[in-house]
């Protein structure tokens, strides 16, 4: 009878356990992030239009966010907000804004726009706040915001 209450003993807690992974869960699998954000200016002016895109060097999901009318940003992953895994990143800024069907108007240079020829490059080590990025009209084939007809 002793051996019968000590093993109906070891199931309910067997199962008691079991039963607490399903409610909790052990981790929904996704890498531990940290929340990221900052802001964009363009000759010292916030960016308004468009997102800001972090590519993992060496490969990974890719996470991002858009700007509010400050040029505000903070990085979304899997869920609003939930920031970047700590590591090293290429940025894009891609600053264009549809105004019709066959139109649309870059509020900064198009190179930023693009992981490569972007050469904005970051390395996340903690949460941050001011993860800020000034970009320039210098060095483009255009001085202001432009339109360009598709």
């Amino acid at each position: 009878m002793r051996k019968f209450q000590l093993l109906a003993r070891f199931s309910l807690l067997l199962s008691l356990a079991c039963l607490s992974f399903l409610v909790c869960g052990c981790g929904d699998g996704r890498p531990a992030r940290v929340k990221v954000s900052g802001h964009v200016t363009v000759d010292g002016k916030p960016l308004k239009f468009g997102g800001i895109s972090f590519k993992p060097v060496g490969g990974g999901r890719m996470a991002g966010g858009g700007f509010d009318q400050n040029g505000q940003y903070s990085t979304t992953m899997y869920k609003e907000n939930d920031g970047l895994p700590v590591g090293k990143y290429t940025v894009a800024i891609n600053a264009v804004e549809s105004i019709g069907e066959r139109a649309q108007r870059w509020h900064a240079p198009r190179r930023y726009s693009n992981h490569t020829t972007a050469e904005l490059n970051v390395e996340i080590s903690k949460e941050t706040t001011d993860l800020n990025f000034e970009l320039t009209w210098e060095e483009s084939d255009h001085s202001k915001p432009w339109v360009e007809n598709l």
